[in-house]
């Protein structure tokens, strides 16, 4: 070789070797600037990427050929030869995956895969992503299992170079270096984390002392909380905790270190006594590990402080309750000697009088025994001689033998009363009590007639007592039920918030008179007993109720309504009930009186109310019924001619200008249509029928009309249905259809590029139908008026789309009318979704009964029956002038009472019920009533109008059996909002019992 090759070649050699350590060096930039493995890892092959020109560079792991799966940490491709898209997920180990990785294991470097080598790229990898050509190597990190680094090359078959596959190897090798480096760091950082959490978490308090010879120690936070410093306050040193130790146990600090040091010991455990700051004694544990060197010589120690001062005040107190419990011990064990002894003399001198005594009582006890009284004998410690079987009858004591029991286990809740009275009689004494009251264990309270007399023996002295008791419990249920009644009935008549008289039918006067009867019709209690029912009513006179009388007395209760003449001479109306009683062997007519004078009015207003409503109602429908047909006739030849013209124009500027004039003609077709329906359903004369149709037929008719438009827009327009939707329904398909021209036109109208999609599902009891669209959206705050009649969300929208505002409103009410619901979410820019929920019943089968066929009118229906229960007549009169006009018919009492009654007697749809009222509240009146419904298996919805607006009240509404709850002062919409609601729900249900769901 000449010289000029020879320098050529050391050139190439030279800049070979720049250009690797130039390249090295970029890597090396790369690993030092990370300081996270995975962002190390992209950027180095991010890097290496460029470097070498490959299609595709990525990193394998784990590089064991009997591991079962791996993963793709990192891939980095050109575009047009895309990888897995599956990165960092585990992938089942393929078919000569294992003997790929023993390869590449063996060689010492680099190792180049073609189609063919042995083992050959994978056909997966040249098949599906056209590899020709691979370079690996393993990578030996000093944590976990090896990795490998790859490339493929897809353009060509590429033929590696050794001062490629030299890069390539250094490459491999400071990745694995890196690698090592940064699964270390993490690693150490994890422990130092898990270090910091124990150390702070811990509720000792930790130390270091590093080096034994200093002063110097490592305290941790804990130790400060300790002693209550701050950590600037204390310096963490050995003459710190000699500084803050009790004068006491400073002495011991050194002596016992030193003593430690000597020994053979590695763990030291020392308790003394310091002050904290704020000047508490406290008892502190120190326990710590000694580190020696090699020749055992004290290095350092590392340890923790405990505070164990409540565990040596429990144990102070332990020893002093010990040495009291030795003492009391002995002095027990003294006096029981004495006792001892002076029983064995009182034994021996009644040894022969006990023998006598043993005969009398024996006929006692037999006595006692079979006694028709409820008797028992007991000894001086209450233990049983005798019991008689009424005994233990009246005391549920069965067939139990009680000889030799202790009357107090037999009876452990005996009252204290009862043993201080059995003391007394073990004195000499005579206990008795006529009546005392016995609550059993089981609850159950028993009323005694008592008796303990003491019995003697034969020489004189108290043996023992004799109880006799009489169970009187039946006359004292009877005695205080008598004085309930009349105390309930005193109060009832006299606290009623209605008038209640007695009237004598003899002379018609007045016998007896509440409170509320006097205050109500003004007159003073003088006045009212000389007055007679004539002097208040004329309109029947004494024979006229006397010869009703009989009549009167074999019913239940009478009513009727009634006026009377006031003390101040005015007419107030009156709603009477009454009955016939006899009082004292004396037959009376008791009255109940309800002023029902403001209600009347009320009735009358609501009449004239409603049919001026109706008047007016009527007025506009005919207006609009004339319109129609006068605007109708013109527009009919207006657009007959316009469609003629249209198929005649042959000039393209006239036909221009004809379809503009047949598409405003249309328009302002849709809008009477629009006004008309919007009328009908105002003045709900609009009829939904129930037939069977076909849910999927409807829907491709109707998108059918739209397909066109959408085409022309460019758009999309897609249906799904979901397979559990059946095929016919029971419901009114042209309504529906109406909604969804409607929801649809929308759509189209206003997406001027993407997607429409119609969605159809079912729930277990609606049909579920969204339409769903990609278009201009509706901004968040604009929601709340969408449905609103002639209403535009903003004046850009009408110019640019027009309308009249009256189409989502009618679709709306449809839905209603059909028993469903029309909501929509949107979000402006991206698109809205209207979603249609109708309860429509899936069709019988062929050859099964029709149970939904008939039509459902809407036209007039009936008035809602509601109960209003409030002791305030302004508050009664109020409800009802904000219920004016609606289709409800309100009922007014004034008390829990009468609206059990009323409720009892008729079926309401709704009851507002007050809480506080006199007599009987609210909560009572609603469990009377939901206690009669779960016998007869109705349920009227009830909900609370109170003045209380806690939530405590709230709860105690829902616990009673209450629906809701509406707090005072109550708005005219909240209210409304109310009675809708829960209508609704009662129609509902109504609607699921008559269709057999």
């Amino acid at each position: 070789m000449n010289e000029p090759n020879i320098a050529r070649c050391a050139a190439d050699a030279e800049q070979q070797r720049s250009e690797f350590f130039e390249c090295m060096d970029r890597i090396n930039r790369v690993i030092h600037q990370s300081d996270d493995v995975e962002q190390m890892l992209w950027r180095v092959l991010e890097s290496a990427f460029g470097m070498f020109g490959c299609d595709r560079i990525w990193l394998f792991y784990p590089c064991d050929p009997e591991a079962p799966t791996y993963r793709i940490p990192v891939e980095i491709t050109r575009p047009e030869y895309p990888g897995a898209h599956a990165l960092d997920v585990e992938v089942p180990m393929k078919p000569m995956g294992d003997r790929f990785c023993a390869k590449v294991l063996a060689a010492d470097g680099p190792v180049v895969f073609g189609p063919a080598t042995d083992p050959p790229i994978f056909p997966e990898l040249s098949e599906q992503f056209g590899v020709r050509s691979q370079l690996s190597m393993a990578l030996y990190p000093r944590v976990g299992k090896p990795w490998m680094l790859g490339m493929h090359q897809c353009s060509h078959a590429r033929d590696w170079s050794d001062a490629e596959q030299r890069l390539f190897e250094g490459l491999g090798r400071r990745i694995a270096e890196g690698l090592s480096t940064l699964l270390l760091l993490r690693d150490l950082r994890q422990s130092q984390e898990r270090l910091d959490l124990a150390v702070t978490g811990s509720r000792e308090g930790l130390w270091d002392w590093p080096d034994l010879d200093q002063d110097a120690m490592w305290w941790s936070p804990r130790v400060y909380e300790m002693f209550g410093y701050r950590p600037d306050e204390l310096k963490p040193a050995q003459s710190t905790l000699v500084a803050l130790a009790s004068p006491e146990d400073q002495a011991r600090f050194w002596p016992t270190f030193q003593a430690f040091l000597n020994s053979d010991e590695s763990v030291y455990d020392f308790q003394f006594r310091a002050r904290s700051k704020a000047g508490e004694e406290l008892w502190i544990g120190s326990r710590g590990r000694l580190v020696r060197d090699s020749k055992g010589r004290p290095l350092r120690m590392s340890g923790a402080f405990e505070d164990i001062t409540q565990r040596r005040r429990v144990e102070d107190e332990l020893e002093s309750y010990r040495l009291q419990l030795e003492r009391l011990v002995d002095e027990r064990t003294a006096e029981l000697q004495r006792a001892n002894d002076q029983l064995k003399r009182a034994n021996r001198e009644l040894e022969h009088a006990g023998q006598e005594l043993r005969h009398s009582e024996e006929r006692l006890r037999l006595f006692i025994k079979h006694a028709p009284a409820a008797l028992a004998m007991f000894d001086r410690d209450m233990c049983y001689l005798a019991a008689s079987h009424r005994w233990k009858s009246d005391f549920g004591l069965g067939d139990r033998d009680l000889i030799g029991l202790w009357e107090y286990e037999v009876f452990p809740d005996l009252p204290d009363h009862w043993k201080e009275a059995n003391d007394r009689a073990l004195a000499g004494e005579v206990t008795k009590v006529d009546e005392d009251r016995y609550e059993r264990p089981d609850g159950s309270v028993q009323w005694l007639r008592w008796e303990a007399r003491p019995w003697h023996d034969a020489v004189g002295g108290i043996g023992g007592i004799v109880v006799a008791c009489e169970d009187i419990t039946a006359i004292k249920i009877a005695e205080q039920a008598r004085r309930d009644s009349e105390s309930q009935l005193q109060i009832l008549f006299e606290k009623s918030p209605l008038s209640i008289v007695l009237v004598d039918p003899a002379d018609m006067h007045f016998v007896r008179f509440n409170e509320k009867a006097h205050t109500s019709l003004g007159y003073s209690r003088e006045e009212f007993a000389r007055l007679r029912v004539f002097d208040l009513d004329n309109r029947y006179s004494a024979e006229e109720i006397r010869a009703i009388l009989p009549k009167l007395q074999n019913s239940d209760w009478h009513q009727f309504e009634s006026t009377a003449r006031t003390a101040a001479g005015d007419t107030r109306d009156f709603q009477i009930t009454g009955q016939v009683v006899e009082i004292g062997g004396k037959l009376l007519l008791l009255q109940i009186l309800e002023d029902i004078s403001e209600r009347k009015a009320m009735e009358r207003e609501l009449r004239q109310a409603k049919d001026s409503a109706e008047e007016a109602s009527r007025a506009k429908s005919d207006f609009l019924a004339t319109m129609s047909h006068e605007i109708r006739t013109p527009l009919t030849v207006v657009m007959a001619g316009i469609e003629h013209l249209l198929h005649n124009a042959a000039d393209p500027q006239q036909k221009a200008v004809l379809e503009m004039v047949d598409n405003s003609a249309e328009r302002l077709h849709i809008l009477i249509e629009d006004i008309l329906d919007f009328s009908r359903i105002e003045a709900r004369r609009l009829e939904i029928h129930r037939e069977p149709f076909n849910v999927r037929d409807c829907l491709d008719k109707t998108l059918e009309m739209f397909r066109m438009q959408a085409r022309d827009k460019g758009l999309e327009l897609a249906t799904e249905i979901s397979p559990d939707v059946p095929d016919t329904f029971c419901g009114d398909a042209d309504r529906l259809a109406q909604v969804l021209i409607n929801l649809v036109g929308n759509a189209v109208k206003f997406t001027p590029a993407g997607r429409i999609s119609v969605r159809v599902g079912r729930d277990a009891r609606n049909l579920l139908i969204h339409v769903e669209d990609t278009g201009i959206g509706i901004a968040q705050d604009q929601l709340g008026r969408l449905f609103e009649s002639f209403s535009q969300l903003d004046s850009s929208l009408t110019r640019k789309y027009g309308g009249t505002g009256l189409g989502l409103a009618i679709s709306k009410s449809l839905a209603e009318l059909m028993g469903g619901s029309l909501s929509v979410s949107s979000e402006q820019g991206k698109g809205s979704t209207f979603s249609l929920t109708l309860p429509l019943q899936a069709a019988p089968g062929e050859g099964e009964s029709a149970p939904c066929t008939e039509a459902v009118s809407v036209v007039e229906p009936s008035p809602a029956l509601i109960l209003l229960v409030d002791d305030d007549p302004q508050v009664r009169k109020l409800v009802g002038l904000i219920l004016g006009g609606g289709n409800w018919q309100v009922t007014t009492v004034s008390s829990g009472a009468e609206a059990v009654e009323r409720v009892l007697e008729q079926r309401f749809d709704l009851v507002l019920m007050d809480l506080q009222m006199s007599g009987m509240d609210g909560l009572e009146a609603t469990r009377i009533i939901r206690e009669a419904e779960a016998k007869s298996g109705a349920h009227t919805p009830i909900v609370a109008l109170t003045a209380h607006a806690r939530v405590d009240y709230k709860e105690q509404c829902l616990a009673a059996g209450m629906d809701d709850f509406l707090s005072k002062p109550v708005s005219k919409q909240k209210l409304r909002g109310m009675l809708e609601k829960h209508l609704r729900d009662s129609v509902e249900d109504a609607s699921s019992l008559s269709c057999g769901r």
